[in-house]
C-alpha cells in the first residue's frame, strides 16, 4: 500500500448534541495546490455545555466510522434532541506519492427509534491537483440507504459493479452486514459500509475502483495510525483513581509502529506478553525523556519484574510502576492525578510533536496541570509541533500564548456554535479581551451571563 500524508482541513457538525450547526477551519488550501499550515494547535473554548466536547464526540465518531469500527451503543445520545439525523462533514488534504486531493467525507445518522440508528448516507467527495490546478469538484463515491434501485452513484460507479456479478454480491453482502441486531449483545449496531472489511476486497479487485480504494486506505490507515482520539472519560477515570491507567501508545522506532490503547494495573503487578513488554518498555523510556523536562526529578521506573505466562499461556513478563524522586521511590498509585495523566498522553503528545500526520485531539487538556506548565507546553506545540493538536479547555492561559487563528470560542447560538474573538488581536491580551466581552456585554454570544448577587441569594435561600 502507497504511504499517504493526511491532514484534516476543516470540520462540521449538524444535530450532534446541542450543535445545531457548526464549523472550524483549521487550514487552508492554496492555489499551487498545497496545504498551509496556519497552525498547529486549535483550542476550543467556551461556557460550560456549549458545544467544545461535540467536537471531540465528532472526531471520535470519524475514527470509529474510519475504521470501519460498529458506533458506539450510546450513538443515539450523541443526536441532538428531537432530531432524527445528525450529518458530520470532514475535510482533508491528502497526498498519496505525487498526487494531491482535496477530499471531503461526510456521513449521517438517522433515528429510526430509540437506541436504534443507521448509518443513512455516506459520501467522498472533493478535487484534485492536475497539472498546475484544480479540477472541479466531483462525487467519488455516494451510498444512500433510500437508493432501492443502485448501490451507489455516481451511475459509473454503479455500472463498474454490477459488471462483475460476484463483486457486486459481495457488496450487497457488505451492505446487510452494516446494520443489524446483535442477538449476543441485545442491541442495534451500524458502521460505515465505505471503510468495512467486506467492501475493501471489493474495491481492491475492481480496477476503475483502484484510485478510490486508494483514498480509502489512506484514510483507513489515518484513523488507525495518526489519529488519536482522548475523550474526557479516560481522565475521570484517573481522577477516580481506579487501577487501570491506559497508556496512549502511538511510537514508531526502526520501521516498527507500535499504536493503541495500553491499561496497565497501577495497584499491583501487571502481566504483558513478551513482544508488548519489550514495547512498554521503550515506550517508558521515551515518556521519561519528556517527563523530566515537564516535571523535573521525576522519573517513571518498571520495577518487580518478574517471568510469569499471561492467563492465554504466553511468556510474559509481570512488573509494577512506580516513580523516582531523587532518592525516594513511590509507588505509581499514590502519584497526583495531574502527574497520571501527563504519563498516560505522553507518547501521544511525542508523537504529534514529531508526524506531521498525526492528529490528536484531547478533551479537558487543562484538567490537573499547572498552569504555568499548559502555557509552555501550548507554546512549544504551536511553534514547533509538525502534526496537529486540537483542545478543548476551560483555563484561559492559553488564550495569553496562542495566536488568534489557534482559537475558537463557542457560541450561544446553535446554529452557528463556532467563532473566532475578532475583538481581541495578537497585539493584545486575548485572555483579557475575553473577559472583557463577557464581564462588560460586549460580545453576549460567548457567554450567557451570569449575576453574582442572584448566584449569592441561590446559595443563602438553598441552606434553609
Amino acid at each position: 500500500m502507497k504511504r499517504a500524508f493526511v491532514r484534516l482541513v476543516s470540520l462540521s457538525i449538524n444535530n450532534i448534541k446541542n450543535v445545531l450547526n457548526g464549523s472550524i477551519q483549521f487550514h487552508k488550501l492554496n492555489k499551487e495546490g498545497n496545504y498551509v499550515i496556519n497552525n498547529s494547535v486549535m483550542g476550543i473554548y467556551g461556557q460550560n455545555g456549549s458545544g467544545k466536547t461535540a467536537v471531540v464526540d465528532a472526531m471520535k465518531l470519524l475514527q470509529d466510522s474510519l475504521k470501519g469500527e460498529i458506533f458506539h451503543k450510546s450513538l443515539y445520545k450523541y443526536i441532538t434532541y428531537a432530531q432524527k439525523e445528525s450529518r458530520l462533514r470532514y475535510q482533508f488534504y491528502i497526498e498519496i506519492e505525487d498526487k494531491k486531493y482535496d477530499l471531503e467525507y461526510s456521513f449521517s445518522l438517522r433515528v429510526l427509534e430509540e437506541g436504534k440508528i443507521v448509518l443513512s448516507n455516506e459520501m467522498l467527495y472533493g478535487t484534485k491537483y492536475i497539472d498546475g490546478k484544480w479540477t472541479r469538484k466531483e462525487c467519488f463515491l455516494e451510498y444512500n440507504i433510500d437508493e432501492k434501485e443502485t448501490l451507489f452513484k455516481p451511475n459509473a460507479r454503479n455500472a463498474d459493479l454490477m459488471a462483475d456479478i460476484d463483486k457486486f454480491i459481495q457488496a450487497k453482502v457488505a451492505q446487510q452486514l452494516t446494520q443489524g441486531y446483535d442477538e449476543d449483545k441485545k442491541q442495534w449496531f451500524t458502521r460505515s459500509l465505505f471503510f468495512s472489511k467486506q467492501m475493501n476486497g471489493v474495491f481492491s479487485s475492481i480496477e476503475s475502483f483502484r484510485e478510490l480504494y486508494e483514498l480509502i486506505q489512506s484514510l483507513k490507515t489515518y484513523a488507525k495510525e495518526e489519529l488519536i482520539v482522548i475523550q474526557n472519560e479516560h481522565f475521570g477515570l484517573i481522577d477516580l483513581n481506579l487501577s487501570n491507567l491506559v497508556f496512549y501508545v502511538n511510537m514508531k522506532e526502526e520501521g516498527t509502529h507500535v499504536t493503541g490503547r495500553l491499561p496497565i494495573n497501577v495497584e499491583g503487578k501487571t502481566i504483558l506478553p513478551d513482544i508488548v513488554f519489550d514495547s512498554f518498555s521503550k515506550v517508558i523510556e521515551q515518556t521519561n525523556r519528556v517527563i523530566q523536562e515537564l516535571v523535573p526529578d521525576v522519573l517513571l521506573n518498571i520495577s518487580n519484574i518478574e517471568k510469569k505466562y499471561t492467563e492465554e499461556g504466553e511468556k510474559g513478563f509481570s512488573f509494577e510502576l512506580v516513580t523516582k524522586r531523587g532518592e525516594s521511590v513511590i509507588p505509581f498509585e499514590c502519584e497526583s492525578a495531574g502527574i497520571k495523566k501527563l504519563i498516560s498522553i505522553c507518547t501521544a503528545l511525542i508523537a504529534c510533536y514529531n508526524r506531521s500526520s498525526v492528529c490528536l485531539v484531547i478533551d479537558e487538556f487543562d484538567s490537573g496541570i499547572f498552569e504555568y506548565l499548559l502555557g509552555q507546553l501550548l507554546e512549544i506545540m504551536q511553534e514547533y509541533a509538525k502534526g496537529q493538536l486540537i483542545f478543548t479547555s476551560h483555563n484561559l492561559r492559553a488564550l495569553e500564548v496562542l495566536d488568534d487563528d489557534s482559537l475558537i470560542f463557542t457560541t450561544l447560538n446553535p446554529e452557528d456554535r463556532y467563532s473566532n474573538l475578532h475583538s481581541a488581536k495578537n497585539i493584545e491580551n486575548k485572555r483579557l479581551s475575553y473577559l472583557r466581552t463577557i464581564y462588560l456585554g460586549e460580545e453576549d454570544k460567548f457567554y450567557k451571563r451570569t449575576s453574582q448577587a442572584k448566584i449569592k441569594r441561590a446559595f443563602k435561600k438553598s441552606g434553609r
